[in-house]
């Protein structure tokens, strides 16, 4: 089988950016068989466990024929169904900000922000009553994403809000100063995540997304900002708007319980 010029030029590519050669092979103003030749001498040097894509694994496996080591690591789905999942969470999440699907995106780029949107900050955002295609299911399953129940999740906020009460016992009382009780007491009764995004759009807005994270590593400052960020896109307007007695909208200054 002829291999096409364009697919040899993407596996360059690829293989440039995997294996950062020195020098990288040329892809602009070569010849076919020099390009051809220099995809080969790079594709000598991936070994197993380096992740290429469905693409450039068979350009490989078509000029290495066994020598070939980068077919075995292929994942069994491809870029195409991250590309289909990550817009069917962008329409079914109603993700803000979506995630982006450049023309030239990469499959461990896509793969890691289909990720962080699934399960932020520890929570797994997608629910079995989600409106996905059989195949999106699929991909899901094949990421090793589980789906939660509604209920399981607003189980687990619930909890986040428990304090748990102090025991009595009065020798324990007496070593303990008040400054240190207060403070405890304090940490205990500090609401989760999303109960804080909840609180902070009721009672602060209209606030944009932004100031929104503000607050929240101010509340948070032992939890990673990022993944508070994406919780924030899932939840705004989204998660609240479906699995809350009340909506948030974006009256132009910022977001606000709709009234």
């Amino acid at each position: 089988m002829e291999i096409k010029r364009k697919d040899l030029i993407a596996a360059a590519k690829e293989l440039n950016e995997l294996l950062n050669p020195d020098p990288k092979i040329k892809i602009v103003a070569v010849k076919t068989d020099k390009l051809e030749a220099d995809v080969i001498s790079a594709g000598k040097l991936v070994e197993e466990g380096d992740k290429v894509s469905e693409a450039t694994a068979a350009v490989l496996k078509e000029l290495l024929g066994d020598e070939s080591d980068a077919a075995a690591d292929v994942p069994d789905f491809v870029l195409n169904d991250l590309i289909t999942l990550a817009g069917e969470m962008n329409k079914v999440m109603e993700l803000d900000p979506p995630i982006e699907i450049p023309d030239d995106v990469k499959f461990e780029s896509l793969e890691k922000e289909i990720k962080d949107n699934a399960v932020c900050d520890g929570i797994c955002e997608i629910y079995v009553t989600d409106d996905f295609t059989e195949d999106a299911w699929m991909t899901l399953d094949k990421l090793g994403i589980e789906a939660i129940d509604p209920d399981t999740a607003a189980k687990t906020e619930k909890e986040e809000k428990k304090t748990t009460p102090a025991k009595k016992d009065k020798t324990a009382a007496k070593k303990t100063t008040p400054a240190k009780k207060d403070k405890k007491d304090k940490a205990e009764k500090k609401p989760g995540v999303i109960a804080s995004i909840i609180n902070i759009v009721k009672t602060k807005g209209p606030i944009s997304k932004e100031d929104i994270l503000k607050e929240m590593v101010i509340l948070f400052p032992e939890r990673v900002e990022k993944s508070m960020k994406s919780t924030i896109g899932v939840q705004i307007p989204g998660r609240i708007n479906k699995d809350r007695d009340f909506d948030v909208v974006d009256n132009g200054k910022g977001w606000e319980v709709k009234k």
